[in-house]
């Protein structure tokens, strides 16, 4: 039996945080592929053409009052969506955690009010550091975001781990994300 690192990762947190509720499904322990699958190239794909193109200005110091807004709508709709509403607030402590690994150790606050479409910053860099880090992080936070790692795991692997993701759903509110934020080209 071949176990990849994640795999034993998610079994060990799976066992480290088992006496706060109950074991993750099989589903649940499949969430490490679905973060390494994530393909950093199409999603880079989708920020130049649906942001950087349509004149974003986009920077990390207005992470509070333009980013995390926008993405906080894109959780409660896309969990609503999944049926899962219940998770929304355990979504929105990964997002902060995310955002946290981005600015420290990912290196992104060198870039906090730079605009992130400039060609000055590192995207594919950056995105790759959070890609090698967003399981630590979110076992980091396992007791904050356990019911995500625990319950509607299915559900969360069919809308993820589904080409309809990057295809769809990410474009849609990265357009509506442009049509609120920013100017027009």
């Amino acid at each position: 039996m071949r176990f990849t690192i994640p795999g034993v990762l998610a079994l060990a947190m799976a066992g480290s945080t088992a006496v706060a509720g109950t074991l993750p499904s099989l589903t649940c322990l499949k969430a490490p592929s679905v973060i390494q699958a994530f393909d950093i190239n199409r999603g880079l794909g989708i920020w130049q053409k649906e942001l950087c193109d349509q004149g974003c200005d986009i920077r990390l110091s207005n992470y509070q009052t333009q980013i995390r807004e926008v993405a906080i709508y894109a959780i409660k709709t896309e969990s609503a969506n999944m049926g899962a509403s219940e998770l929304v607030p355990h979504y929105i402590t990964l997002l902060d955690a995310w955002f946290d690994l981005l600015m420290k150790t990912c290196g992104a606050s060198k870039f906090g009010d730079v605009n992130l479409c400039s060609p000055d910053v590192p995207m594919t860099q950056l995105l790759q550091c959070m890609k090698w880090n967003a399981f630590q992080t979110a076992w980091e936070n396992s007791a904050s975001i356990w019911p995500i790692l625990s319950t509607h795991c299915q559900k969360q692997y069919d809308f993820f781990a589904n080409d309809n993701f990057l295809v769809n759903v990410a474009p849609a509110h990265a357009q509506k994300f442009a049509a609120e934020q920013c100017k027009k080209v």
